[in-house]
């Protein structure tokens, strides 16, 4: 069920790193708010950016810490890992995440996921 077609799912952390959410509106814009202060926080303290995989697991330090009043929010954060390899880390809405070949989120996944499973190569 599409609502409004003009909402972005997207959202960038910084040079390297995305954050794509699905789930009620409010609850993920209000996480990326919380989470781009504390990408500023660190960027003001340290004078530099976080990895990706910090941020990754920053996410889940976020989510957890509101495990028992969620978001409403499935996300994927999409960025290089220490290697320079592009990751893509999945998460549910309490923070529990890891590492996947893809990812798919929303009320679309239970139709995307069999053909992505069918179409593209295990690793």
């Amino acid at each position: 069920m599409i609502l409004d077609r003009n909402i972005t799912k997207t959202h960038k952390l910084n040079a390297n790193t995305y954050i794509l959410s699905s789930g009620m509106f409010a609850d993920y814009q209000n996480f990326w708010r919380l989470l781009d202060n504390r990408l500023d926080w660190y960027r003001m303290n340290h004078g530099a950016e976080l990895s990706s995989n910090a941020i990754a697991s920053l996410v889940s330090r976020m989510l957890y810490e509101k495990r028992f009043f969620p978001c409403y929010a499935f996300n994927l954060v999409v960025g290089f890992d220490d290697e320079g390899k592009p990751t893509i880390w999945n998460y549910d809405a309490i923070g529990s995440y890891g590492k996947v070949t893809y990812g798919v989120a929303g009320s679309s996944k239970f139709y995307l996921l069999p053909l992505l499973d069918n179409q593209v190569p295990k690793p």
